[in-house]
């Protein structure tokens, strides 16, 4: 800020030079970027001395440092200007500028916070722990292998009693490198006589590969017995938010619409097109009601005429593959081609129209339905969805 300070100062001195004069929005403008440089250089601790940090700054909008102090000099002589208004005017723009960043941090930060949620894993938990025995001291010690990077919280409640004939107690927490090396070792000495709560978080890094808890640790030479409940022991896992962030996308990215072999094109020299007489005449492919009545598949379709290109994916006929029986009796009473919500109302407006012995004899199988009787779906075909 100094240094631009004497920008300002040393421009009243050339205000009489022949310099070129910079206009109001583009001053603005420089005076945003050194605003910019300066809080760069104080974040980092760098102390140019010189002025040489703003001259690439000048020269990014043609101009130099003369022509940067002529003009502001200049403006002691400009009724109609102030340079506090362009000084206004690039703090202006440094607050746009922030909020946007602001809003898109909040956003980022919201997205690590989801994913390390979805994927936070408990490795432990136990909701009571009695320890009356030198050997149930075992029950409280742990050690986890093959530990990934992120943060591990250790937390519950404990009481040690009058019973507990040990003086110096403390649980530690620790992480072992591959070479068995400990590394944040973190002991903590346990209240006794009264409740008390314990909770540390401990973050690994990639160099750590074993989590090791020992939650009650004699201090004196000589054990003693214990006598200690723990309850709601629970060792919680979170990874790191990039790691999170790149699992969640891969989930994402695993969600399958339609099966594997969907997509695959139909084994063919050239042209493969369904039989003429099962699409009746040379039709289109689809009929004016969106039903399609052909499927060809060629080498460079881009090539044919009359292709149509659409921006968007072509369904297959969706299926509804159930049937109720004891709706057998609204067969035909329907109109076809309405869709499902025709279709719906008109299914409440029909079924209390027939009594028990029609809807019995309409569920009876007859000869004549013969393998249609197995056939209780339908498809309503969908030749276009232009938009995805």
């Amino acid at each position: 800020m100094k240094r631009l300070i004497y920008i300002l100062v040393s421009g009243l001195l050339l205000a009489c030079s022949g310099y070129k004069i910079i206009p109001d929005e583009q001053l603005a403008l420089i005076f945003h970027d050194a605003f910019l440089s300066n809080a760069y250089m104080q974040h980092r601790g760098m102390r140019p001395d010189s002025l040489n940090l703003y001259e690439p700054i000048f020269a990014k909008y043609g101009y130099t440092t003369a022509d940067v102090q002529y003009t502001i000099g200049n403006f002691s002589k400009r009724k109609s200007a102030r340079l506090s208004d362009v000084v206004e005017q690039a703090i202006k723009l440094l607050e746009t500028e922030a909020e946007h960043l602001d809003r898109e941090v909040s956003i980022l930060d919201t997205i690590d916070n989801v994913a390390r949620r979805t994927f936070r894993r408990t490795l432990y938990a136990d909701s009571l722990v009695r320890v009356t025995r030198l050997r149930d001291t075992a029950r409280l010690r742990f050690v986890f292998d093959s530990i990934r990077p992120g943060d591990y919280t250790i937390a519950f409640d404990y009481l040690i009693d009058s019973l507990d004939e040990n003086t110096q107690l403390r649980a530690s927490v620790w992480f072992e490198r591959a070479d068995d090396r400990r590394v944040n070792v973190s002991p903590t000495y346990l209240t006794r006589r009264r409740a008390a709560e314990y909770r540390r978080e401990m973050k690994a890094d990639t160099s750590m590969r074993r989590l090791v808890l020992d939650l009650y640790e004699i201090r004196s030479p000589k054990p003693k017995r214990p006598h200690m409940t723990v309850r709601n022991l629970r060792v919680v896992y979170t990874p790191d938010a990039a790691e999170a962030v790149d699992s969640l996308f891969l989930r994402q990215l695993n969600i399958k619409i339609f099966a594997d072999d969907f997509c695959n094109p139909l084994p063919a020299p050239d042209r493969v097109a369904l039989p003429a007489d099962s699409l009746g005449t040379a039709a289109p492919a689809a009929a004016d009601d969106g039903t399609v009545v052909g499927v060809d598949t060629w080498r460079d379709p881009d090539r044919q005429a009359g292709v149509e290109f659409y921006s968007g994916i072509l369904l297959p006929g969706m299926v509804n593959a159930h049937c109720h029986l004891e709706l057998s009796c609204l067969r035909g009473a329907i109109p076809a081609g309405g869709g499902f919500a025709a279709f719906a109302r008109g299914m409440g407006a029909q079924r209390g129209r027939f009594d028990e012995e029609q809807r019995r004899r309409a569920r009876r199988p007859t000869p004549a339905c013969g393998a249609r009787a197995w056939r209780p779906w339908a498809t309503w075909p969908m030749a276009r969805v232009r938009s995805l």
